[in-house]
């Protein structure tokens, strides 16, 4: 599988020496800078660790390379080129769940890339479970799509910038002395509407996803999938590392989930981690 070649990250972090001796009016400034200098130093670690996570990949010593990429991750937080390279890692060594984990988180921060996207693509290929949604309407359709594009934040300046685009455009068609350039601004401010309620919808539903049932992988070879929360109750059927589940209530060791063709049930809360 050729996509799953570590990156390198040849970005640098410079870092800056806070100075002692600061008066009370440059407090705040020299707070500042020594809080920038150890953010710096973070990243510089983190950076280190990134580089030496993709040295140990490319000899073959993937267990190596995974402790790097998580060092990586306690050192400066989530970044979508490290959760890319360590899914690799675990693809490289038969943790097909946990790869599909770690590449969906990357698609969250990067959902653009298409390396990630390719190599999610070709683990679908290899889940054991065919999890086939019902169809959607045509609406949702486009609201799904726009959930997949845009980041969070993304989405979230899209919606502003429309909206202010529009309430600007029918402003200025509304006082405007031509009725050409009135027809055009008044059309335009429509279209902006309705992409900003689009990205509005979009923003609402990627929200309540996230918080409320928030998207899962099963991480364990198998996840039997009980009726209700407890090992004494009957198993209704049977997931497969890889499957990606919705996340429901906790109940003491035990976490429902939901598939997208409806099925739904009880699962033990070590088989299952959120994206």
């Amino acid at each position: 599988m050729n996509k799953t070649a570590s990156r390198g990250d040849r970005r640098r972090a410079r870092l800056r020496q806070a100075r002692g001796g600061c008066s009370r009016r440059a407090g705040l400034f020299c707070a500042l800078v020594v809080w920038a200098t150890a953010a710096g130093i973070a990243w510089a670690a983190s950076a280190d660790h990134f580089s030496q996570g993709n040295a140990a990949y490319e000899r073959g010593d993937f267990a190596a390379a995974r402790a790097q990429y998580e060092a990586a991750l306690t050192e400066s937080g989530s970044r979508p080129a490290v959760w890319f390279n360590l899914g690799n890692a675990c693809f490289r060594q038969g943790e097909l769940g946990r790869a599909i984990l770690y590449w969906q988180r990357a698609a969250r921060l990067a959902p653009r890339d298409r390396e990630v996207r390719a190599n999610l693509e070709y683990a679908g290929e290899l889940c054991a479970d065919r999890i086939e949604a019902p169809p959607k309407p045509f609406w949702a359709r486009i609201i799904g799509s726009l959930q997949g594009l845009l980041t969070v934040g993304e989405t979230w300046v899209l919606c502003l910038v429309a909206y202010w685009l529009a309430g600007g455009a029918l402003v200025v068609g509304v006082k405007t002395g031509s009725e050409r350039w009135r027809g055009a601004l008044i059309r335009a401010a429509t279209a902006l509407a309705v992409v900003s309620l689009i990205a509005s919808l979009s923003l609402a539903a990627k929200v309540y996803d996230e918080t409320q049932r928030p998207a899962a992988v099963i991480v364990a070879r198998e996840a039997d999938v009980r009726s209700a929360p407890g090992s004494s109750f009957p198993i209704t059927f049977t997931l497969h590392e890889g499957t990606v589940v919705r996340l429901g209530r906790r109940r003491g060791l035990w976490r429902h989930v939901a598939l997208a063709n409806g099925l739904e049930g009880w699962v033990r809360s070590d088989t299952v981690e959120a994206i």
